[in-house]
């Protein structure tokens, strides 16, 4: 369980505490981790990941994940998820862990606008206990202005990894 407890000096010179509620943690002794297939992915563009995940000895497991792309709202009316947070799935994405050897997801995945998200990858470990880990993708449009895109990197995508003469390729 956690808690946090915060104090400070008020305006009067008082002394303030603040205690959060406790928070239950479960910790799993598996992990995942994952890299997007290009660093900054682009509104509008479609992107994937490598997913990776380990069992509680360090090897690599293929495993069912999820991938949400998600965003975040401050609105009070939005539906809230299991875990308190007001949230809204933008794209979604079920694949097999490979141990991060194929960019998995590649067309099901893509930036709707320029707003930030968070990518999320999660699984169940054999215990029943959800593993998950996040990155933040995507600028505002305030973003942007501030810090355009100066050079944009192309990466070419096959359908197969080999070619017997005469075969048609497949780039995306």
């Amino acid at each position: 369980t956690i808690s946090f407890k915060a104090q400070w000096v008020g305006p009067t010179g008082e002394l303030l505490t603040q205690t959060s509620q406790e928070i239950q943690v479960v910790l799993s002794e598996w992990s995942v981790h994952f890299e997007t297939s290009v660093p900054n992915p682009l509104p509008g563009f479609p992107f994937g990941v490598k997913v990776g995940v380990k069992d509680k000895d360090g090897f690599s497991r293929p495993r069912l994940f999820n991938v949400t792309l998600e965003t975040f709202h401050t609105n009070s009316g939005e539906e809230e998820d299991k875990e308190g947070s007001s949230r809204k799935v933008v794209s979604r994405c079920k694949q097999h862990a490979d141990g991060m050897k194929a960019v998995q997801c590649q067309n099901k995945l893509m930036l709707p606008s320029a707003e930030k998200y968070t990518l999320r990858v999660s699984f169940t470990d054999p215990d029943g206990i959800v593993v998950a880990a996040t990155k933040d993708v995507g600028q505002t449009a305030e973003e942007w202005e501030r810090n355009p895109l100066k050079q944009l990197s192309v990466a070419l995508f096959t359908d197969k990894t080999e070619y017997m003469m005469g075969d048609n390729v497949t780039l995306s």
